[in-house]
């Protein structure tokens, strides 16, 4: 099952849909500029914050992970998606974890990440995640599952994890 969904997310993922958001090409083209100088568009080495289109918009964490993406696999929009479906796919995976704390039902787990994966709220809108609503969407799913673990264990490092999965929204995306 995490095959078939993990290659509905990846198939043709440069083509569809067709076009490039303005915003996937700001991160792509910030990301391209720090593959090729360790500086933004404006300038700026390794910066926390990416300045886009003269505003403070740019999800970083997107930035950076589209960064590892091009370097990988070269410049392309295949490459600058790439991070969003990872994100997805990988909130896919935590919503599952998040199912199962819930039910302790490993099939109901499996069906809500399927069905999380594919949902019209996160499948076809993936390239349009590339402004860091995926990165956020994993951090809010993660930090849900963690602190429920940590209730339930009683534990201080699942408390730690959740923490870090919420504070990470405020880099993935401004309005988090």
């Amino acid at each position: 099952m995490a095959a078939i969904v993990a290659f509905l997310h990846l198939y043709r993922l440069d083509a569809v849909p067709p076009g490039f958001f303005y915003d996937e090409s700001s991160v792509g083209y910030n990301a391209y500029c720090l593959v090729r100088t360790g500086a933004d568009e404006y300038g700026v080495r390794w910066p926390v914050f990416f300045r886009s289109f003269g505003e403070y918009e740019q999800s970083p964490l997107m930035v950076y992970a589209a960064a590892l993406s091009i370097k990988a696999f070269g410049l392309g929009k295949w490459a600058v998606r790439f991070p969003s479906a990872v994100f997805l796919l990988l909130t896919a995976g935590a919503f599952a974890g998040l199912v199962y704390e819930y039910c302790r039902n490993r099939w109901a787990a499996l069906a809500g990440a399927a069905l999380f994966a594919l949902s019209p709220w996160t499948f076809p809108v993936r390239p349009g995640m590339c402004a860091g609503y995926a990165a956020m969407l994993l951090g809010i799913t993660l930090g849900w599952w963690f602190i429920l673990v940590a209730c339930r264990r009683r534990s201080h490092l699942f408390a730690a994890a959740a923490g870090l999965a919420w504070g990470m929204n405020l880099y993935a995306y401004h309005t988090a």
